[in-house]
């Protein structure tokens, strides 16, 4: 329909009627007018759905740069977000830091105070335990002299005098004979100085301090010795096992 309607524009521009046959120069002239339009018409077209397609591919490309930005407005509002978040992590952390700082600080004066609560503990112990021990003999001494005050002048038996090994010499009741409760092995003998006819007293520290009397030694081995209680001390308490003895009870100086 087209082709016609341009045909017959041709005809009229060259002033020839529409329908009229002419002669053949003429025609051929239309013929090619014709073809010329035609193919101009097609590259029209062409042309026509080139730039549609450009169109489209504009507006598709529109289209996917508007997405593109509400992904990056997205991306940018979660950066944001993320970047609060970051800053209010590392406000914490800075606090937590500075917390701990304090609480390390506290710990170490608190160990500092403890280590010396401690050594004045541990002095303060072993002055109690001096003062206990000194008292134990104080009391060992005064309960001594107050047998010895019990006894009258002529009732010790020459076996009464004491007559201790030298140096320092303590130990302590190891058996007691099964069949003379008044026979007891000890832990010293030789080798702490300790001999036949040597005397060594004995006394108890708990649960009381208890002075228990003295021994004579009549046996004396390099590591033990037996010892039997003089007739002096036979009123006093009977001798346990753990019992303590020592060559002579001292006052404490």
């Amino acid at each position: 329909m087209r082709a016609t309607i341009a045909a017959t524009l041709v005809m009229m521009l060259l002033g020839l009627p529409a329908g009229t046959a002419g002669d053949k120069k003429a025609e051929a002239e239309r013929d090619e007018l014709r073809a010329k339009l035609l193919k101009l018409e097609k590259a029209h077209k062409a042309e026509l759905a080139k730039r549609d397609e450009q169109i489209n591919d504009l507006k598709a490309a529109l289209v996917k740069l508007a997405e593109e930005k509400v992904k990056a407005a997205d991306a940018n509002v979660a950066i944001q977000r993320l970047t609060a978040e970051a800053q209010r992590f590392k406000e914490e952390a800075n606090l937590l830091l500075e917390t701990l700082k304090k609480r390390e600080a506290r710990l170490v004066d608190l160990q500092e105070r403890l280590a010396k609560q401690a050594d004045e503990f541990r002095t303060g112990k072993s002055e109690a335990k001096k003062l206990l021990d000194r008292n134990v003999e104080l009391l060992l001494l005064i309960k001594k002299l107050e047998q010895r005050k019990d006894v009258p002048a002529a009732a010790p038996a020459p076996d009464g005098k004491p007559n201790p090994p030298p140096g320092k010499v303590k130990g302590a009741i190891q058996r007691i004979h099964p069949s003379d409760t008044n026979v007891v092995h000890l832990s010293v003998g030789l080798n702490q100085g300790v001999k036949v006819d040597h005397t060594l007293e004995v006394y108890r520290s708990k649960p009381k301090a208890e002075y228990l009397g003295m021994i004579r030694i009549i046996e004396s081995l390099p590591e033990r010795s037996v010892g039997q209680r003089l007739a002096s001390s036979m009123n006093l308490g009977p001798f346990m096992i753990g019992d303590q003895v020592v060559g002579k009870i001292e006052l404490p100086k």
